[in-house]
């Protein structure tokens, strides 16, 4: 009877403990997907971007090259003619490390379609199709042959939310086969809001490390099948920041040691600055940050907040010491788990971007979320009307 007793507060604790992240368990909404895979336009190009235009260009002077696409897939290219705009293309379909006997041949602004056995994590075998498109390009005076490799896959289900329902899409961004937190590089979950059979405008892209908004009520992605067979919501007592609206609570504690709540900045206006270490514009633009600090003395306030992951924080610290903005500064060493940055990653539509600028009045409400324009042009213009009325 005691380990009953036992056992039975220990369900009632789990159940009724309220988390910064979300509400309990059985509040979750678990959505069934199933694998579309006659998906006919891309939903996502795989290849590693470098300067000129791609991890896989060639010059017109190379003949043949193999490289590994996204998700460790081999192919091999051999131009079919000194200089021409065609290619014999090969793939490890098996990923086996051995190519087919029969090429197919690729031409210029043309895309061919190829099918991957891709074995999965409970051994299961699954025929995952992808895309090799190719078009020679012209850059700086220079001629060379572009290679891309895309998905045509995705997984959908139907949301349903009191009486709201929608059709979710769910992508598999780097294209490895495999539907996880790695796909949230770019915009890895759809929802048909208006119901229009197509995603169309911001508000119908997000990224499931995001809050999402649905139904009027908010939720974070807590799983998702590694095989695209389902994801699941978890209502959350996190809001998103919205201009024209009251922003939400938060405390942080400075570099210096202050802890810092929003009550404590009512009746100042002041600058939440979101950047991390790897986001050029974001460093470039402290300086400017700290000018602008300096330029309104005392009628803003300025609070810089590093979104950085665990393993950049020193590199953080040194860049904050560079420019001298220990006095404003925050390091959270989060990252996307960082509950205030889903809050105010996600205002005016934006989707977890930085750099980001947040712009709250005197009275608390929000009253510009965005990147601040060209030399934070935008954000200083905002600035100014704010103080002018």
């Amino acid at each position: 009877m005691k380990k009953f007793a036992t056992i039975l507060i220990s369900f009632l604790l789990i159940c009724f403990t309220l988390t910064a992240k979300s509400l309990p368990i059985f509040a979750q909404i678990i959505v069934p997907l199933k694998i579309d895979n006659s998906v006919k336009n891309s939903f996502s190009n795989a290849l590693f971007y470098k300067e000129d235009f791609s991890e896989f260009g060639l010059s017109l002077d190379e003949t043949q090259r193999t490289v590994k696409a996204s998700g460790n897939v081999a192919l091999k290219v051999k131009r079919l003619k000194a200089r021409n705009a065609a290619f014999h293309v090969w793939v490890d379909s098996n990923l086996d490390g051995k190519f087919g006997e029969k090429p197919l041949v690729l031409r210029n602004e043309s895309k061919i379609i190829v099918q991957v056995n891709r074995k999965m994590k409970n051994g299961k075998i699954v025929r995952l199709p992808y895309s090799i498109s190719y078009q020679q390009l012209e850059k700086k005076g220079a001629v060379r042959d572009h290679f891309s490799w895309s998905s045509h896959y995705k997984a959908i289900g139907r949301l349903n939310v009191g009486k709201c329902s929608a059709d979710v899409f769910l992508l598999d961004f780097n294209a490895d086969g495999i539907f996880d937190d790695s796909d949230t590089q770019a915009t890895n979950l759809q929802i048909d809001r208006n119901g229009d059979k197509r995603i169309w405008g911001k508000e119908e892209h997000a990224r499931t490390n995001e809050i999402i908004e649905f139904c009027g009520e908010y939720f974070v992605v807590s799983s998702i099948a590694f095989d695209g067979s389902s994801i699941t919501f978890q209502p959350t007592n996190l809001s998103i920041a919205k201009v024209g609206e009251i922003v939400p609570k938060f405390s942080v504690i400075l570099l210096n040691g202050e802890t810092l709540k929003s009550e404590n900045l009512e009746g100042r206006t002041y600058v939440l600055d979101f950047w991390a270490t790897w986001c050029v514009p974001c460093v470039k633009n402290l300086p400017q940050i700290k000018n602008l600090k300096t330029e309104f003395e005392n009628k803003l306030s300025v609070l810089s907040i590093n979104v950085d992951e665990p393993a950049r924080k020193e590199v953080a610290y040194r860049i904050i010491e560079k420019y001298q903005i220990f006095d404003f500064s925050v390091i959270r060493g989060l990252g996307n788990d960082d509950p205030m940055w889903k809050s105010f990653g996600s205002a005016n539509q934006n989707t977890l971007s930085i750099p980001l600028y947040v712009l709250v009045d005197k009275n608390g409400i929000v009253r510009y979320a965005a990147n601040g324009g060209t030399n934070l042009k935008d954000l200083r213009r905002n600035i100014i009307e704010l103080e002018a009325n």
